[in-house]
């Protein structure tokens, strides 16, 4: 190889095996000799050309992408000085397969393997992941051992497969199979994908698409009995999308059945003899049918509708069970703290119950807009800008559904629907711009922006009749700046806000933003300067608060948070302050940094920072990692965690006749290039 590589090795023979292709002629060649495997005799591994070490035989597979072999090394306080080495191959072509082993050793933890194997088909594609350690320390990590109410075993594991298949243009599967050894598994040893999904649920999905609706077959299994799951087996839809039945009639629906089953999570240990949540099922058939008939008066748009929703229950409790009672059995579900005992348990002593709920509304909107087409900037990314305004008006009635909720099981929203009686009033922001080349220019939203505020013509369990005004906005000018908010105002003044923060056990006031009036706050601003230096930083808010319930069974209505809509309770005040910075070190932006810290305001102090180093070689990118972690442990002293990094990815393999060829090449262009 070239003298200015960083490693070479020298053989004394070597058998080169072409990649194999169905193709045949000058369509098959190849000339990319990555693409080729090769077996290497009396073999040297040199380093900047000085010979270090002698290999009897040396195997190299074809070309992988990046991150083909990867080494990393460091020492946290939880895991002590470790080693982690993995390493990709190709099997086949087609189809697809490739595999990842991993093999991990923790000295204070043990030793841990696995391997991450993809395939792909024209029409599928099939993930599976499989990983074990015994684990000497599995408390380390986690100050649980005596305050927790879960155990945690030597032996762990994490064991998932995934698969979607495209059966027909109009036939899908989607399914997802994953069993853990206990609940901390995620956290311990893959906190990235326990931040984006810390509750893996194991389903398969086998949906059809016709012309005018869509029909799905859905089953949900609980794979790990420390997670409360509602099983759904089997659960069957079918679901219509709105369309025109009769001239300007417009009809919405949807019909289910479903075989639940609520199951609770279930403890190792309960100390102090508490009631926890029994589980319950019972079939369940659900349809809606809801009309519309729009109308468009000169500048207003109007859209009345109507609907009905019919529920029917195979099993239904005796005991009624208040909304106080159903958020209790979620507090004593928590695996950790005192939570107390549940009130009131759902029973299997009741009837079948079938309950009607009908809906009536209207939202009426209307569209301003006035253009600017001299509007140019190239920073900003404009030519030419709208600005299209949508106030809106959307009246939801729903009365009293003729069973109580109090009477049926909790499985899903569909059972806590009540009575609603209320109107939104909002207004849409919109600036748009024109991205593209000329001729295919496409709308683009430069700036978007949405208020709105509830009212509420009968009040609800411990609320007045104002609801909270809210606002969603983002700006993304360009691909370098992004900007997103969100925050709610209690205008009705329905809660206290005189939550405090405890630190160490005691009462440390209203540390940080201390606002009466706010509910939650959330910005998030990302900033390219140039290229590889940018900034990001994210404040979040939230007071301790409940929102009242602002549902339509035919209408869309925005929400800031994600999930259920009713009797929604944030009992934890939460304030943290994140910021990060990636940053080039050298002018050829082969050496680059990031640094990163997140402070808590409720704590007092800063929760964790992190620094990194990056280096790029000629096939290599190395990686230098700093980071310390602070945290109070069950007594309420503060803990101190340390961890250092270093990582090392292979990113590229060449060969001598690669270097022929390079050569040849650069004859021809003039252009010198170096491999390693």
């Amino acid at each position: 190889l070239n003298e200015n590589g960083h490693y070479s090795i020298k053989c004394g023979e070597a058998k080169i095996y072409p990649h194999q292709s169905d193709s045949f002629g000058f369509s098959g060649y190849n000339p990319d000799q990555g693409e080729h495997s090769i077996w290497a005799y009396d073999c040297w591994l040199k380093i900047y050309n000085v010979p270090v070490m002698w290999l009897p035989m040396f195997y190299k597979p074809k070309d992988e992408s990046p991150g083909l072999f990867k080494i990393r090394g460091g020492h946290t306080s939880s895991w002590g000085y470790f080693l982690s080495l993995s390493k990709r191959f190709d099997l086949m072509d087609y189809p697809y397969a490739t595999i990842k082993l991993h093999g991990d050793y923790y000295n204070l933890r043990g030793f841990g393997y696995g391997a991450d194997m993809e395939v792909h088909t024209e029409y599928s594609k099939t993930q599976l992941f499989g990983y074990s350690i015994y684990d000497l320390r599995p408390y380390e990590n986690n100050d649980i051992e005596d305050t927790g109410r879960l155990s945690i075993p030597h032996g762990r594991y994490d064991f998932r497969i995934s698969n979607v298949t495209h059966i027909t243009p109009r036939l899908d599967f989607r399914g997802h199979f994953e069993v853990l050894s206990d609940m901390y598994m995620l956290e311990d040893y893959f906190n990235d994908q326990f931040r984006t999904n810390p509750q893996p649920v194991t389903f398969g999905a086998l949906e059809y698409q016709f012309d005018r609706f869509s029909t799905a077959l859905y089953l949900r299994a609980r794979t790990n009995n420390f997670f409360t799951t509602v099983e759904r087996l089997p659960e069957f839809r079918v679901d219509f999308q709105r369309q025109e039945l009769f001239k300007n009639i417009y009809y919405q629906g949807e019909t289910s059945l479903a075989n639940l089953q609520m199951r609770w999570r279930e403890f190792d240990k309960n100390p102090l003899n508490v009631n926890d949540p029994e589980n319950y099922r019972s079939f369940r058939f659900d349809t809606l049918h809801m009309f519309y008939y729009p109308l468009k008066l000169d500048w207003l748009n109007l859209i009345p509708r109507a609907g009905v929703r019919l529920t029917a229950y195979e099993n239904s409790s005796k005991s009624r069970v208040s909304k106080d009672d159903l958020n209790q059995m979620f507090l004593v579900d928590r695996p950790e703290g005192n939570w107390g005992s549940v009130n009131v348990n759902y029973d299997d002593e009741g009837s079948s119950k079938v309950r009607f709920i009908g809906e009536f509304g209207v939202e009426a909107n209307t569209k301003i807009y006035r253009s600017w087409q001299n509007v140019k900037n190239a920073y900003w990314g404009l030519d030419g800008l709208r600005h299209v305004v949508e106030p809106y008006a959307n009246y939801t009635f729903i009365p009293k559904p003729t069973v109580d909720r109090k009477e049926i099981y909790y499985f899903d929203d569909i059972d806590r629907i009540e009575d609603q009686n209320f109107v939104r009033l909002g207004v849409r922001h919109r600036l748009q711009t024109r991205r593209g080349n000329f001729g295919q220019e496409q709308i683009y939203n430069w700036f978007t922006m949405e208020n709105y505020w509830d009212y509420f013509f009968v009040k609800q369990d411990g609320f007045n009749n104002i609801g909270d005004f809210c606002t969603k906005l983002t700006f993304n000018p360009s691909d370098k700046l992004s900007l997103s908010s969100l925050f709610s105002i209690d205008l009705g003044n329905n809660n206290d806000h005189d939550q405090e923060a405890v630190r160490a056990g005691r009462n440390a006031g209203r540390p940080g933003l201390d606002l009466s009036w706010l509910n939650k706050w959330e910005i998030m601003l990302r900033y390219k300067i140039i290229e590889d230096l940018d900034v990001h930083l994210a404040y979040v808010y939230q007071d301790a608060y409940a929102t009242q319930s602002a549902y339509s069974m035919g209408s869309t209505l925005t929400s800031l948070e994600s999930g259920r809509f009713f009797d929604n309770v944030y009992p934890d005040r939460i304030q943290n302050f994140r910021f990060g910075i990636n940053f080039p070190i050298t002018p050829d932006r082969s050496m680059r940094g990031a640094y990163e810290f997140y402070y808590d305001f409720e704590a007092g102090f800063i929760r964790s920072q992190r620094l990194k180093v990056y280096k790029t070689l000629h096939c290599w990118e190395v990686a230098l990692e700093v980071a310390q972690t602070r945290s109070r442990d069950s007594d309420g002293d503060r803990e101190l965690e340390h961890s250092f990094m270093a990582t090392l990815y292979l990113t590229g393999v060449k060969t001598p006749m690669e270097q022929v060829q390079r050569s040849s090449v650069n004859r021809f262009t003039g252009i010198r290039q170096e491999g390693i």
